[in-house]
């Protein structure tokens, strides 16, 4: 019987399945199998890693079977399977993303900071009655801030806007924020690939905590509440150009470890 061995992890809820194990099947269908919440492990994505040491590599692939350049909560989650896995011997590590590359420190098991790739000037666009900031951060988000967000339907809402014609061809991820003060505020994500809400989105929290810099005359960290109830922080530079630096802290959890039957893909 042929499997490959994983780790189940979330950030702040958002769930992945980590492998290094180079058996794991890569092809449309069975990573779609692999992340289906019925018939298989069950996640947001699924990471795989090879290499160690100075440069690790690091491939994302969302539950649709498509590949994404990049994944904030993820990349979190490959830091601590690289420490836990002995990938890396030290508390620092740079991944080579589809992003570009990325350094990531543990600050102690379960705590990870990373560097964000480099985010693009923001650009208002107003799609279907919303106000929407459109920017990149390794992925396409559209930050849409409203009054009540506990209330929001955000897979409704989000479906409509991800496809919307102003965001064609690739789409975008979208996230609700509502602003508590210069400094803080709650976000749902509505995340392209996943086609649904997420619990929380690395990428997203760094979007919503541009627009923030953008948009209010507050500090440069950042608290940005989940909807997983994790707070997650965002710092930029004291000086020079905030969206070319920008690192973000929160958790990475491992929940369990498995092998998995890959001869029923």
């Amino acid at each position: 019987m042929q499997s490959f061995v994983f780790d189940k992890m979330h950030g702040a809820g958002n769930d992945f399945v980590v492998t290094h194990d180079p058996a794991c099947p890569l092809d449309k269908k069975s990573v779609e199998l692999i992340c289906d919440r019925k018939f298989g492990i069950g996640s947001d994505g699924l990471i795989v890693l090879s290499g160690e040491a100075d440069q690790i590599r690091f491939q994302f692939w969302n539950p649709d079977g498509e590949k994404a350049e990049m994944c904030g909560n993820g990349l979190r989650c490959a830091m601590e399977y690289a420490c836990n896995h002995g990938l890396s011997e030290t508390k620092h590590a740079v991944f080579r993303t589809d992003s570009g590359l990325l350094s990531a420190e543990r600050l102690y098991p379960g705590i990870i900071r990373i560097r964000m790739p480099e985010a693009t000037e923001p650009v208002h666009k107003t799609v279907h009655g919303y106000d929407c900031y459109f920017l990149r951060v390794g992925v396409p988000h559209a930050v849409v801030e409203v009054d009540n967000l506990d209330n929001l339907d955000v897979k409704k809402i989000g479906n409509r806007l991800r496809y919307a014609e102003e965001f064609a061809p690739a789409g975008t991820n979208v996230d609700f924020v509502e602003v508590l003060d210069s400094d803080r505020l709650k976000i749902r994500t509505y995340e392209r690939g996943v086609e649904d809400e997420t619990l929380a989105c690395g990428t997203g929290v760094t979007a919503s905590a541009v627009f923030l810099m953008k948009n209010t005359d507050g500090g440069k960290k950042k608290y940005i509440f989940c909807a997983s109830g994790d707070e997650i922080t965002v710092e930029f530079p004291e000086n020079g150009n905030i969206l070319k630096e920008i690192y973000l802290t929160g958790p990475a959890v491992t929940v369990f470890s498995g092998s998995y039957n890959i001869t029923q893909l």
